[in-house]
């Protein structure tokens, strides 16, 4: 699983790049924000795919995590091309929060229902 993800990570990566690198209205700040989001969101699936966690668990954080990363590339290809007062860095920053957390307590959750 972790080949899967790793390879389809690689290739949204390469396409986000070559873009950046196509698109003059796409900036090399909102290409390094979403290349970020990218890696970040790849490592969490790794994660999601590593640890031990029940099967509902880990059919959902599947199916809500990629989701989460779409949304998060989104709102980072509009961001502003600045780091203070940037109010989408800091929707983006919540959000991977939040999903570290959620992956933290379901991962609580599994090892103390067994």
């Amino acid at each position: 699983m972790k080949n899967i993800i790793f390879s389809i990570a690689g290739l949204f990566l390469v396409i986000n790049i070559l873009c950046g690198l196509i698109i003059s209205s796409y900036s090399a700040f909102n290409c390094g924000v979403t290349s970020g989001i990218i890696i970040l969101n790849a490592l969490i699936m790794f994660l999601v795919s590593e640890i031990k966690l029940k099967d509902g668990y880990r059919i959902s954080l599947n199916a809500l995590f990629p989701l989460m990363a779409f949304i998060e590339f989104v709102v980072g290809l509009f961001s502003p091309e600045r780091v203070q007062d940037n109010g989408a860095l800091v929707f983006i920053l919540v959000a991977l929060l939040l999903e570290g957390v959620v992956l933290i307590i379901t991962n609580y959750i599994t090892k103390n229902l067994q």
